[in-house]
């Protein structure tokens, strides 16, 4: 078999598992979909942004310390809400096609990094996957989560191999998984630890755009939050520290 009809059947077999993923991740999805008490909050919060222009300042919260997360989580739902009229299941759709798009950065960036026969494996596995599929519909904010690590963990990847401009999309990325949910606070120590090992040499404009929009994507919302409500969830944080320190 020649070069170009492996390509071909390659790109067969993918385009054939993605579309198998994207049928099951719509197929029964009002059965997948979930409206609890975390959908509800959203519903109403985003609901008094349309009707009374209430301006949200808190994201969710995490009740681990019950601090709030950045409220872009909010305004990236907004738009969806209002064109699916506000449904209530509007978040499950929209997480979806989150999911979907995650699927689409997994088959793409195992193929850069690891080939296409581990490509056709791994988005084989996460395209069938009913743990992923379901957990796709919930329509909450840690169902953002996979798509923005897929494109942390490939631009990592790009900037060791010595793709300087690949900072931009990790800086996104990182702002992202901060906004959505704690766990990603946990990336920024890993990363810094990474980079005084490997030592990658990034051009400063490149650096200084990924920087400012880190800042503004993530930093200016959370400091805006804190400003107004006291600093609340850095209290929270730090008290919560502290009496670990304290228990050890």
């Amino acid at each position: 078999m020649n070069i170009k009809s492996t390509k071909n059947l390659y790109f067969l077999f993918l385009f054939s598992i993605i579309a198998i993923g994207i049928v099951l991740r719509f197929y029964n999805l009002p059965q997948f979909g979930t409206f609890g008490h975390d959908n509800s909050r959203d519903l109403i919060k985003l609901y008094k942004l349309y009707q009374y222009n209430e301006i949200i300042y808190r994201g969710p919260v995490f009740s681990i310390v019950w601090a709030f997360l950045s409220p872009v989580y909010y305004y990236i739902l907004y738009p969806f809400y209002l064109v699916l009229k506000f449904h209530p299941l509007a978040p499950a759709y929209v997480t979806t096609l989150f999911n979907i798009s995650a699927l689409l950065a997994l088959a793409f960036v195992t193929m850069k990094i690891f080939g296409k026969k581990v490509s056709l494996i791994s988005t084989g596995i996460y395209s069938l996957s009913f743990l992923v599929i379901k957990e796709g519909a919930f329509g909450l904010n840690p169902s953002f989560m996979p798509i923005f690590t897929i494109l942390l963990l490939f631009s990592i990847y790009r900037i060791l191999d010595g793709s300087s401009k690949h900072i931009i999309l990790l800086f996104i990325s990182l702002a992202m998984l901060v906004s959505f949910h704690p766990s990603g606070f946990f990336m920024i120590p890993v990363l810094a630890i990474l980079y005084f090992i490997y030592r990658p040499d990034i051009d400063r404009k490149n650096m200084i755009l990924g920087i400012s929009l880190f800042i503004i994507l993530a930093a200016v919302p959370y400091f805006i939050q804190e400003k107004k409500f006291g600093w609340w969830s850095f209290k929270k944080v730090a008290e919560f520290i502290g009496q670990g320190s304290s228990a050890g």
